[in-house]
């Protein structure tokens, strides 16, 4: 899918599915949300950068949780920054530029 902003996006259901896309496809950026069945964020932030860690690609966390406890596990697993829902889409853009641009 392809965004208004240029953006191509392929979305995983959970972080499973994050896991196996990273094993056939190449990305320029993760945004990964905390909550997500099967396997959540962090356990798969954490496989990526312990089993990929070739894949040098730009992480973002995204949780409903604002603690600073959330922010600091983030980034000890291996995202690059995290952010708090809701955002606003120049929040994101903010941070995906910063890591990407």
């Amino acid at each position: 899918m392809i965004l208004e902003n240029g953006f191509n996006i392929e979305i995983a259901g959970n972080g499973r599915e994050a896991l196996d896309k990273l094993q056939t496809r190449q990305f320029d950026l993760i945004l990964m949300d905390v909550e997500m069945p099967e396997m959540d964020g962090y356990t798969a932030t954490e496989l990526i950068r312990k089993h990929l860690p070739e894949l040098s690609i730009p992480i973002i966390i995204i949780t409903m949780q604002n603690e600073i406890a959330q922010e600091a596990k983030s980034l000890l697993l291996g995202a690059n920054t995290f952010l708090k829902k809701p955002f606003t889409a120049e929040e994101l853009l903010s941070e995906i530029q910063t890591l990407i641009l």
